[in-house]
């Protein structure tokens, strides 16, 4: 479940529309909350003791919608309330077992796939401006 809303993160916006098109097509999907702004509390661990602590208040969109007896959640975060309402559409299908729910699966693994890929590449990217300092003892 927790790949889940990281694939939502992160996928394109373009394939999760795509796909909760798809759903809407095909289902009845009842919003139950619309995408509305939201803080929650972003949590940090102290890189010296390893304990939590909260870092401050990140502004989401969240989202809830219901297809049957299904639930479904999205979130997003930052002011994009079509990724929440694509996200939460996309969840209920899965809970619901959807007739599409393996081809969205499928599609959400391949994003995640590219999402890996991209942070890869970013990450490399950096390495190379990185500077490296050497301490000279005397």
């Amino acid at each position: 479940m927790a790949r889940r809303f990281e694939a939502f993160a992160d996928a394109a916006l373009a394939v999760l529309e795509r796909l909760a098109d798809g759903v809407l097509d095909t289902a009845e999907v009842r919003i139950i909350k619309a995408p509305a702004d939201e803080l929650v509390l972003l949590q940090a661990r102290d890189s010296v003791s390893g304990g939590p602590f909260f870092l401050g208040e990140v502004l989401i969109q969240a989202c809830q919608v219901a297809i049957g007896t299904a639930m479904g959640v999205g979130y997003a975060l930052g002011t994009d309330p079509r990724r929440a309402l694509a996200a939460a559409i996309l969840d209920a299908a899965l809970n619901a077992g959807h007739p599409h729910s393996a081809a969205i699966a499928a599609a959400l693994d391949a994003e995640l796939v590219e999402a890996h890929r991209r942070r890869l590449s970013e990450s490399d990217l950096l390495e190379r401006s990185r500077v490296k300092f050497e301490v000279l003892e005397g």
